[in-house]
């Protein structure tokens, strides 16, 4: 996240309400001691580069907030600004991926409570909203994104826990 072509480590800490992000030195030892404020209860963390710029920013799925924190990255591994999306009821699980076919990521939320996947469209600065929320099988614990059908848009997968299955709904 800091664009030293290490991998990085972020956490989301449930009960702290952040996200704890660790820069790697090149050598694998992680430091620093960044806590990034985001919504109620983050159960899972995506990154992509939501606002065109060139760097990873950070989305979190708040399980107690029904919202997706957006914290927009400044180029160096340090987050701030954004939004937070609503989505369902108690999202577990986010991902990013260009569903809409206009050059940016959106975002997509499994949301727990309401068997549902969240579809958030972003503008482009990483503002998202309007899109949709498809119905999926009964509390979905992670959503993915990929090509399924090979019609060269993305479809999405959530895992469905009451379920024991997975949905996929093609875009």
């Amino acid at each position: 996240v800091d664009g030293d072509g290490a991998l990085d480590l972020l956490t989301a800490n449930y009960n702290g309400n952040s996200v704890s992000v660790r820069l790697n030195d090149g050598s694998g030892s992680f430091g620093g001691t960044q806590n990034v404020a985001v919504g109620s209860a983050p159960y899972s963390v995506a990154v992509g580069d939501v606002d065109g710029d060139g760097d990873l920013d950070l989305l979190t799925a708040n399980y107690n907030g029904n919202t997706v924190s957006v914290r927009l990255n400044n180029g160096s591994g340090s987050f701030g600004g954004g939004s937070n999306p609503a989505v369902g009821s108690r999202p577990i699980s986010v991902a990013v991926g260009d569903v809409d076919g206009d050059g940016d990521l959106d975002l997509l939320a499994a949301n727990f409570d309401s068997n549902t996947v969240s579809v958030r469209l972003n503008d482009g600065s990483g503002s998202f909203g309007g899109g949709s929320d498809p119905a999926v099988g009964s509390g979905p614990i992670s959503v993915a994104v990929g090509d399924v059908d090979g019609d060269g848009d993305l479809d999405l997968l959530a895992a469905n826990n009451t379920g024991s299955s997975v949905s996929v709904r093609l875009n």
